[in-house]
């Protein structure tokens, strides 16, 4: 089981940068990519907002005109998250924010489908900042973090640089195995809040075909 979730806590900045690079090279070694697929990353890097909000309309079926200039590099990404796998069972982090009542209101047992791709981090504390403090939440939320499970061979991108994180592709699934009450690591310090166990699922087998996005 590669699990580093508490592994670089006490390194520095730069040197858990560098440590997480290469943890993330080992669970996902880098296939190659064309140069479209390449573009497609960097401009992840730089608009992931814009793509998300782009697969959340085609989803909903509510487009905008400018969505369809996104399609190309949307699924160029697809492409590239879908050439390589995980080398490893996993256990990979991700914080919730605010806006995400539909994660707070599943039930166990209960299957999330994310229309959009799915960031994680292999390191709790990295993804406990993009947990948003409870002094800035109206309503008043505590702080949700997920535990997931992510199984052998399954598709996903290591973005070197982004503090480990590690991408999977539009349309997977979490499962909700468990809830627990636990401290949580924010940007604002430690909070109680709940970390959610979950267990990765793949996308459907048309959706590794980007062109069915």
């Amino acid at each position: 089981m590669f699990d580093v979730s508490n592994l670089v806590r006490d390194l520095s900045q730069a040197d858990k940068r560098d440590q997480l690079n290469k943890l993330g090279d080992q669970l996902v070694p880098g296939a190659s990519l064309d140069h479209h697929q390449r573009l497609a990353v960097q401009a992840y890097g730089a608009s992931s907002t814009s793509m998300i909000a782009t697969l959340h309309r085609r989803h909903a079926k509510t487009p905008e005109p400018d969505d369809a200039n996104e399609m190309p590099h949307i699924r160029c990404l697809q492409s590239a998250c879908v050439v390589q796998c995980t080398t490893d069972d996993a256990i990979l982090w991700r914080g919730w924010g605010r806006r995400d009542a539909q994660v707070r209101n599943l039930q166990v047992g209960a299957v999330l489908n994310v229309p959009c791709f799915l960031s994680t981090s292999m390191c709790a504390v990295e993804a406990g900042r993009f947990v948003y403090p409870s002094t800035f939440r109206i309503p008043r939320f505590a702080p949700l973090l997920t535990r997931i499970t992510v199984p052998v061979g399954s598709p996903a991108r290591h973005l070197p640089g982004r503090e480990g994180e590690i991408l999977f592709p539009a349309h997977s699934s979490l499962k909700l195995t468990a809830v627990i009450a636990d401290q949580i690591n924010t940007a604002e310090g430690l909070e109680s809040g709940f970390i959610y166990e979950m267990e990765y699922q793949q996308p459907p087998t048309r959706y590794l075909d980007c062109n069915n996005l």
